[in-house]
């Protein structure tokens, strides 16, 4: 009956929106999943069932959900393709972690997925590091696990946090992205994810975008209309401009005579400039431009490789205010450690 049943027609995004729930403490907004505020998500969701796409690299700031895309993406393909699913997180401690602090509860909180859990005498298949649900099957492994790695073939392979996997097992013949994606090779339509909040220039998500077409998201300005693009400063960019660029000011006054910051002022003060009209942009005005963006390649990429860029000043969480990443900019500039 599974087998003959119709195919689903609904997106990964719409799936997700009808069928999941995020409960409690993950978030500070339990309850059916949403995009509202965070539309630039629905299009990475949509890579899991968009058949000619194959390869997705999400390279995110932080609070900007990441993670959340991948379980919404991974949750649909269960219910409505059923797959194996290899899950490589930075270390076995916290694949373990993950799957049975954020994963789990998501399964159990969701109706229809719910129903999928095994039950009675096959419950030992629900465990943290190995999951039968429905027809799928999903491992979790640390990227410090090669036996692991190399002996698991899946359809879909999400390389979660690449930039944090130790750096022996990211170089080599037997590195651990290679030895993820060698599971792979096996299925006609295979799906490889790879997120992280980026590092370094030589960083392995940083050279990984670049493969691909190097999405940005422009959004309207609230003022003009026009689309932009949120960027931090001129001096600090390490894309090719766009020439829609809308960089984050704040009062040149904010400087005292010695030449240190006040704070204070920066925060209050903090905003993102319009480059067409020059008007000041809040972070009131997040959620509604948001709303309205879309995402535009920049570059050609390889067919079927799409690659994602989004820093955290897109985020509309408390954290990620332009006056808060400004103040954490400042700091670190002139912290002994520098830039980090």
């Amino acid at each position: 009956a599974e087998w003959f049943a119709p195919r689903p027609t609904d997106s990964a995004a719409e799936w997700a929106r009808a069928n999941l729930v995020i409960p409690g403490p993950q978030t500070q907004t339990p309850g059916p999943f949403s995009i509202i505020g965070r539309e630039y998500m629905r299009e990475p969701i949509e890579c899991f069932s968009t058949p000619e796409i194959t390869d997705c690299v999400l390279c995110f700031g932080s609070q900007t959900g990441k993670t959340t895309v991948i379980m919404a993406g991974v949750a649909w393909s269960i219910a409505c393709q059923p797959s194996t699913v290899l899950w490589v997180l930075p270390s076995s401690d916290l694949a373990r972690s993950f799957s049975s602090t954020r994963w789990m509860p998501i399964l159990r909180a969701s109706p229809n997925l719910n129903q999928l859990i095994p039950t009675g005498a096959a419950r030992h298949d629900f465990a943290k590091r190995e999951q039968r649900v429905g027809s799928s099957t999903i491992n979790f492994v640390g990227s410090n696990s090669p036996a692991n790695l190399a002996s698991r073939p899946a359809r879909i392979v999400v390389l979660d946090e690449v930039d944090k996997f130790p750096v022996e097992s990211r170089g080599g013949e037997g590195d651990a992205v290679n030895l993820a994606e060698q599971r792979t090779k096996g299925f006609a339509d295979p799906k490889r994810i790879k997120t992280s909040t980026p590092t370094e220039a030589d960083g392995l998500i940083w050279q990984e975008f670049l493969k691909g077409d190097q999405r940005r998201y422009f959004v309207p300005c609230p003022v003009c209309g026009k689309f932009v693009v949120l960027a931090w400063s001129p001096q600090f960019t390490v894309l090719a401009k766009t020439g829609a660029e809308a960089f984050v000011r704040w009062d040149a006054e904010a400087r005292r005579p010695d030449g240190t910051w006040d704070l204070d002022r920066v925060e209050r003060s903090a905003h993102a400039e319009c480059p067409h009209c020059k008007a000041h942009i809040q972070d009131t005005h997040k959620t509604l431009m948001n709303r309205g963006g879309e995402w535009r390649a920049t570059e050609r990429g390889s067919y079927g490789w799409r690659s994602y860029h989004l820093p955290s000043l897109y985020a509309a969480t408390p954290q990620t205010t332009f006056g808060r990443l400004a103040v954490q900019f400042l700091q670190q500039k002139r912290s002994e450690l520098g830039l980090l």
